[in-house]
């Protein structure tokens, strides 16, 4: 799945969580949101900025919704898991015996552990986090990391793993 793909199927409520966090965390991220926003809109950023968050941040969402914002709805999604979602990260990477940063982030994806391991690693998550949250990170991981053949196949074939169309319409471009 596609980056894009998770906005268009996110609840209205964790897509808008998403958005918050590049708001909160990554503002250079969040401008660069506000100025795509303007070229769709075909207006000043000045304007889009003007506009209280209530109203910019479901076009936002909208925009990201779209194949030519997938590159950034994943920047996005990664800004979220990175800032919000470290136990979970961080769990599932020492689950697999994967080094990283202590906050989840990872400078090299080594080759795929044993199925029996990602199993586990899956198995535990699901018991500890929000399903989707675990969706969510499982499809980002797997897009950086396409060559683990076991995740690719638990992504596809478990349900509880798949993101399916929660959304609600945000509001249009």
């Amino acid at each position: 799945m596609q980056a894009h793909q998770f906005f268009a199927s996110l609840p209205v409520e964790l897509s808008l969580q998403i958005i918050n966090a590049a708001d909160t965390f990554d503002k250079p991220l969040y401008k660069e949101l506000l100025a795509q926003l303007s070229k769709v809109r075909r207006t000043h950023p000045r304007v889009i900025e003007r506009l209280p968050r209530s109203q910019r941040h479901p076009w936002i969402i909208s925009m990201l919704s779209q194949l030519p914002a997938s590159p950034l709805a994943f920047r996005c999604i990664v800004n979220w898991l990175l800032e919000t979602q470290q136990p979970m990260l961080t769990q599932f990477l020492n689950a697999l015996g994967v080094p990283h940063d202590g906050r989840g982030s990872v400078d090299e994806i080594p080759p795929e552990p044993e199925p029996a391991k990602i199993d586990a690693a899956i198995a535990h998550l699901l018991e500890k986090f929000p399903p989707l949250h675990v969706a969510i990170y499982l499809n980002a991981f797997h897009h950086i990391s396409p060559d683990w053949a076991t995740l690719a196949a638990r992504l596809r074939d478990d349900p509880s793993l798949q993101i399916t169309s929660q959304a609600q319409s945000p509001g249009t471009i």
